[in-house]
């Protein structure tokens, strides 16, 4: 059996979360203004253009079935669970 989580595990949970959040709603923010710039200028990206930022999203969306997955793992182990603050 584990110990229930730590103060100091969940504020670095609670840290790396805010930082994750910041920087998600930032890249959501530069790729509406891609997405602004291209339409309005009538533009496109490239092929490699293209590939390269579908790479960084499917990386996003790996994380985020990971996570879920240690989530489900967890599930049994609710005291190991950081709720959200």
């Amino acid at each position: 059996m584990q110990f229930p989580a730590s103060d100091k595990e969940k504020q670095l949970v609670h840290l790396f979360v805010r930082k994750l959040k910041k920087n998600l709603e930032e890249a959501a923010e530069s790729a509406r203004e891609l997405e602004d710039l291209l339409l309005d200028n009538h533009l496109a990206i490239d092929k490699k253009y293209r590939k390269e930022l579908l790479e960084s999203m499917m990386e996003i969306d790996s994380f985020a079935w990971r996570l879920n997955v240690q989530t489900a793992r967890m599930n049994n182990r609710k005291e190991r669970i950081i709720p959200a603050p």
